[in-house]
């Protein structure tokens, strides 16, 4: 079953696991980044969602979740 994407997509050699839904999400994930890292460098309208975004993007968002939610 599947033997020819197994023998055409190798296990990395960080993960325990690899399938299509991994690779999907490694997709996703570069192609969100790279959307993101374009709204932040691109002049955008005032309080419009390309700006929130970029702005969140600009505060470090991936340092993790805020310990000062409420």
């Amino acid at each position: 079953m599947n033997g020819g994407w197994i023998k055409a997509n190798e296990i990395p050699a960080t993960e325990s696991f690899w399938g299509i839904s991994a690779t999907i999400r490694k997709q996703t994930r570069i192609r969100l980044q790279e959307l993101v890292k374009a709204l932040s460098q691109q002049e955008n309208k005032p309080e419009s969602d390309a700006q929130k975004l970029a702005d969140f993007n600009r505060t470090g968002s991936t340092a993790g979740p805020s310990t000062n939610r409420y």
